[in-house]
Parts: C-alpha cells; sequence; structure tokens
C-alpha cells in the first residue's frame, strides 16, 4: 500500500504520541521533501522534529516541479507537494487534514484520510485503548478544532459512547 503525508498529520500524531501508529497502520509512509523542510522549519515550536525526522519508515520522496505547480496556487506548499506526490505514483491513501487540501486531494480522486481517521483506525485495530482522551488532546495541546458532532461520530464509531 503507498501512503503520502503532508506535514499536519505528522505534527499532530506526534504531538499526541502517536506516531507509530502510522507505522502500524502503514508500514512506510512517502512524504515529499517539501513536508520535511516544513518540518525542520517548524524547528521547537514542533517539539518532536527530531521523532519524525530520524523515523526510519517515513520515506522523503522529490516531487516534479511541473506536477507541483498545478496545486501551488490554492494550496500551502508541503500540501500541494503531498498531492502532486499522490497523484503521480499514484498512492492508495493520502493523509491529509486541511478542508481545502482534503478536496483538492478528492477532486483528483485520491483517497483522504485524516488525523482522526488514522486514529479510529488504530482503535479498531487495537493499537488505541481510548480515543477521547486523545480528542482531548488535539484539541487542548493543538488547538485541533473537531465538531462535536464530528467527535460523537467517531466517539460512537470507536464504540467510546452509545449511538443516540
Amino acid at each position: 500500500m503507498i501512503v503520502v503525508s503532508d506535514t499536519s498529520a505528522l505534527i499532530a500524531l506526534c504531538a499526541i504520541g502517536k506516531l507509530d501508529l502510522l507505522r502500524e497502520l502503514y508500514r512506510e509512509v512517502l512524504v515529499p521533501t517539501a513536508v520535511v523542510v516544513e518540518v525542520i522549519a517548524g524547528g521547537t515550536a514542533r517539539n518532536n522534529t527530531n521523532e519524525i525526522l530520524s523515523a526510519s519508515w517515513i520515506s522523503p520522496r522529490e516531487v516534479d516541479p511541473r506536477a507541483l505547480a498545478e496545486f501551488r496556487p490554492q494550496l500551502g506548499e508541503g500540501e500541494a507537494a503531498a498531492i502532486a506526490l499522490a497523484c503521480s505514483l499514484p498512492a492508495d491513501i493520502i493523509l491529509i487534514d486541511e478542508r481545502l487540501g482534503r478536496r483538492v486531494a478528492e477532486d483528483q480522486g485520491l483517497r483522504v484520510v485524516g488525523v482522526l481517521g488514522i486514529l479510529l483506525a488504530g482503535k479498531r485495530v487495537g493499537l488505541i485503548g481510548a480515543l477521547g482522551p486523545l480528542l482531548a488532546s488535539l484539541e487542548a495541546d493543538l488547538g485541533f478544532r473537531i465538531g462535536r458532532s464530528l467527535r460523537d461520530h467517531i466517539l460512537v464509531a470507536a464504540g467510546e459512547i452509545p449511538r443516540p
């Protein structure tokens, strides 16, 4: 399975101590070099930069500048590069959370999974005990916005709250 990630998915999972979920679920994650640059540029603001950069299962890849040019006007560098890389491979999954990036990726026919989908997948295969505290950590520590209905949907799907 070919999986490509943008920066935000790596940062969010690393911040809540769940970066290894990607290795457990997908074995290898490809990232464009623009994502590596964004991780480095975050420096100390992103506490676990070294964990991301030293993960042997995260593999940087170059992106054809012509493919990248198609997505640059509307997206950030990392998102644009991740979508361009995913399209060129083609990838089975792209890990991306930002609304516009998700829409552009879906318009390209890519299967999009976000941090919440990764966490739910980890819960379903027994790699995570409880999602509720992780969702709270995403919101409190990273300012991750999770609407009440989405939170409830995820927790129902995870079997942590009853169906309404």
